[in-house]
């Protein structure tokens, strides 16, 4: 069965497919909506943010819609096995640490675009830290640190044996 999703347009930053492909996760400006692909109809949509969210899919079954915000340093989860319910909502840096990290300005939050079961990893672009976060409870799990003096992050990635 293939579907069009006719709403996509240039505003369009990503596109993620979620709960066994059902889904389509479409990231714009400052709007993330999910479609059925079944029947190309909108099931979800979140307009309440106002800066581009980064999309992460997670979960054994990639039923975790994971949204990273740079102007708010929020990370949000929503369950696409139960009509997308918000399942957590986690300020991802201390107000104090914002201002250590500079992180007053645009693409300083970093994700990866994969993730392993219940976890992802991001960062702050230039820090020397990465976190590997829980999606269901918003916990750190580890905290990753560049190994030499001076270096900083730039991306992220995730693989079944490695962060």
């Amino acid at each position: 069965c293939i579907q069009t999703v006719k709403e996509i347009s240039n505003a369009t930053a990503m596109v993620r497919l979620a709960y066994h492909n059902q889904f389509a996760i479409l990231a714009e400006q400052t709007s993330i909506t999910g479609y059925d692909l079944i029947s190309g109809t909108p099931v979800f949509v979140v307009y309440d943010f106002i800066d581009l969210p980064t999309v992460v899919i997670a979960g054994n079954e990639d039923q975790y819609v994971v949204a990273f915000f740079d102007g708010t340093n929020i990370m949000k989860t929503w369950n696409a096995s139960t009509n997308f319910s918000v399942t957590k909502e986690t300020s991802l840096i201390s107000e104090e640490d914002k201002v250590k990290h500079n992180l007053h300005r645009d693409n300083a939050s970093i994700a990866s675009l994969t993730s392993h079961g219940d976890l992802v990893v991001h960062a702050f672009r230039g820090s020397d830290k990465a976190y590997v976060r829980n999606v269901r409870t918003g916990n750190v799990v580890y905290e990753l640190t560049c190994p030499e003096p001076g270096t900083c992050i730039s991306a992220v990635g995730v693989s079944r044996d490695y962060y």
